[in-house]
């Protein structure tokens, strides 16, 4: 004895069939006698001399703070401890490099010095460690700051 189908059980099937047969996607196009490229060929390379910009030229006081290594902080984290309170009021991270190292600076701390620097935008830290973030929830970038180039004393 056959059982007439119930009327949802006809309408979800009408559903998924009308569902199936409108497609968004393109017609079945036919082969072509020449397959197609596997790899596009690349456009020849501009070539592009990029120009280290210019080292910013900074003048102001040198701060030296010290923090504690050991203790969990932003500080810490950042590595900060050398600054340039600048005349016109900004406060710039200044990097140690390998050609003017941690213990130099340090000679210039509390003194009117004159330097050379570029930007660096640090790194970001691996994601399966901790590290404190941002306003937006991005994470901060550890290393950012002025990496010194040159520095004088200004009489």
């Amino acid at each position: 004895m056959l059982v007439p189908p119930s009327p949802h059980l006809l309408r979800a099937l009408l559903l998924l069939a009308a569902c199936s047969t409108s497609s968004t996607a393109p017609p079945p196009t036919k082969p072509s006698a020449q397959p197609a490229p596997l790899v596009a060929e690349a456009p020849e390379p501009a070539r592009v001399v990029a120009k280290a910009p210019e080292p910013l030229r900074l003048s102001g006081t040198l701060e030296h703070q010290p923090y504690d290594a050991r203790r969990k902080s932003v500080e810490s984290y950042l590595g900060a401890e050398f600054f340039l309170n600048a005349a016109d009021g900004e406060r710039h991270v200044l990097r140690p490099t390998a050609d003017h190292p941690r213990e130099e600076l340090l000679r210039f701390a509390g003194q009117r010095v004159e330097i050379a620097a570029e930007y660096t935008e640090g790194e970001l830290p691996d994601p399966n460690e901790s590290y404190p973030t941002e306003p937006d929830g991005a994470p901060m970038r550890r290393g950012a700051g002025m990496r010194v180039l040159e520095i004088r004393a200004l009489p």
